[in-house]
């Protein structure tokens, strides 16, 4: 996870963790529950698409996306992603990697 804390758009109970898998299950975030809104987005280096939550707001300018939320647990922040309206955009999260924001 990166600084910060989450934003958590609904409440939600915490899973508890099956000792049975490798995942902790208690980390998880369902969809719907953290950040803004929630996006469907692609990580370029590996051509997956993903529905995530993520903290957007408005700019004077349009939109600014500020953090998407994994599933599994923790999220990755951007410095300056400006997605064009209807969210749509390419940004670098802080750790260089790319991804295609692809709408609402």
């Amino acid at each position: 996870m990166s600084n910060g804390t989450a934003t958590v758009r609904t409440p939600y109970e915490k899973q508890a963790d099956d000792p049975e898998t490798t995942n902790d299950e208690s980390n998880d975030q369902p969809l719907g529950n953290m950040g803004t809104i929630s996006l469907r987005v692609r990580n370029v280096s590996s051509g997956n698409r993903y529905p995530l939550d993520a903290d957007v707001t408005r700019t004077s300018g349009g939109y600014k996306l500020l953090r998407l939320y994994f599933v599994k647990g923790g999220w990755v922040d951007f410095d300056s992603c400006n997605p064009a309206p209807g969210y749509v955009g390419h940004c670098t999260d802080e750790n260089r990697r790319r991804w295609d924001i692809e709408g609402k």
